[in-house]
């Protein structure tokens, strides 16, 4: 029987390569996908011990880093067209992690897109002041103007990569599951009372095109959560676990609504105003 370690079976019964001895040939595939690095070696089960390899996996520690996959074939013998067929497979494989990593490359926003999401920061009762550190290494920040300016210029900021998460690094800031670091250097943590509750930190997603239409609220992996599109809007909240975050402040969308038009739509109400940042 022929089996592809990691990949389940490829085809049953003895392979056969007559007048060589039951030694096939040793044949190592590799592709490079992204950023992942992958290789097949395809091994006769009767080459002797001094000769056979070992198959191994080397895992990086993050999820940027490179990945070596070396699958072994295991064969009892094998002819060309065996050897062929296992090449097809592998072939195969490779393609299908090609097209996959092919989308989440291109996945928007894309290197040359340039969205804008308003947003705010609210806190129990109060929304916070704008951040205002215009600092930009991979293409996600803001003027002082209470948008989020997203047009990635590598791809640190782009497709999975354009984050909330990226947009708080690049001033030097942070959000977990449970905290903020803003601008100032002020941290604020999830727990602390506001009308005799404790608070959680959630962030919304809005529609500024639809804007009292139910936000998505999320609790849970806020670093990593994506810019789906143009004209977002995205309240980042400490409240209360029953208590939905408002929308940003209507200035926002004001200021959202100049810089591209589109943001203007007939069903839109007022958001709430404050004088405050």
């Amino acid at each position: 029987m022929a089996h592809l370690a990691g990949f389940g079976a490829l085809s049953q019964g003895r392979l056969h390569q007559p007048g060589k001895g039951g030694y096939g040939r040793l044949v190592r595939l590799e592709a490079i996908v992204g950023e992942a690095h992958f290789g097949v070696c395809v091994q006769p089960h009767g080459l002797p011990q001094r000769q056979r390899r070992q198959s191994r996996t080397v895992a990086g520690s993050s999820a940027r880093s490179r990945q070596l996959a070396c699958a072994v074939l295991q064969l009892h013998d094998i002819d060309d067209g065996d050897l062929a067929l296992a090449l097809v497979v592998v072939l195969g494989v490779s393609l299908v992690a090609f097209a996959r990593s092919g989308r989440e490359a291109t996945a928007a926003p894309r290197l040359g897109d340039h969205w804008h999401t308003a947003y705010d920061i609210y806190v129990c009762d109060t929304y916070r002041g704008k951040i205002v550190n215009e600092n930009d290494p991979n293409g996600i920040h803001t003027h002082g103007d209470g948008l989020m300016h997203i047009h990635p210029f590598n791809s640190l900021a782009s497709g999975k990569n354009a984050t909330i998460g990226e947009f708080f690094r690049s001033f030097g800031g942070m959000i977990d599951d449970t905290s903020i670091r803003l601008d100032t250097g002020e941290t604020i943590t999830e727990g602390f009372d506001c009308g005799g509750e404790p608070t959680v930190l959630k962030v919304a997603r809005f529609d500024a095109q639809d804007r009292f239409r139910a936000p998505q609220v999320i609790t849970e992996g806020l670093d990593a959560v994506r810019y789906f599109k143009n004209l977002e809007a995205i309240t980042v909240a400490f409240v209360p676990e029953g208590v939905e975050p408002p929308l940003p402040r209507a200035e926002r969308f004001t200021f959202l609504e100049t810089v591209d038009p589109r943001a203007i739509s007939s069903g839109n109400s007022e958001a709430p105003t404050t004088t405050a940042g």
